[in-house]
């Protein structure tokens, strides 16, 4: 596969993850909302990784090259290796059944922080 389809795959599964989460959040679903957008962020994140002549579905290195790479510098307002480490204690937490409540501005700032990631993708940064 070509690092143009990879790329066209994974902005697809971005965009339907955040959307999705959106469409959670509005019916008042916060627990799954932010496991949805951390899928967008993950998403996002290995399109950048790509781009930058990296690529990895190890979730420890992805963070290790976020951070590398990405750091909150003008570019990105967002800190996107503690986005990725935020949205996976999430879904683990999730999965073991013991996430909680979760305020529903903390989400909401999730979810924008996902939409930025995203649209960095969109801009080619």
């Amino acid at each position: 596969m070509t690092i143009d389809k990879i790329r066209e795959f994974r902005l697809k599964q971005s965009e339907e993850k955040l959307a999705i989460a959106r469409r959670l959040f509005e019916k008042g679903d916060c627990r799954n909302a932010v496991v949805q957008a951390y899928l967008s962020i993950f998403y996002s994140a290995r399109i950048l990784l790509l781009e930058q002549g990296h690529d990895s579905d190890d979730f420890e290195k992805i963070v290790e090259l976020s951070r590398a790479f990405f750091q909150p510098s003008g570019w990105l307002s967002v800190d996107l290796g503690t986005l990725l480490e935020q949205g996976r204690l999430y879904h683990e937490k999730l999965e073991r059944n013991c996430l909680g409540e979760i305020e529903q501005t903390e989400v909401k700032q999730f979810l924008e922080n996902a939409g930025k990631v995203r649209d960095a993708v969109i801009r080619g940064k």
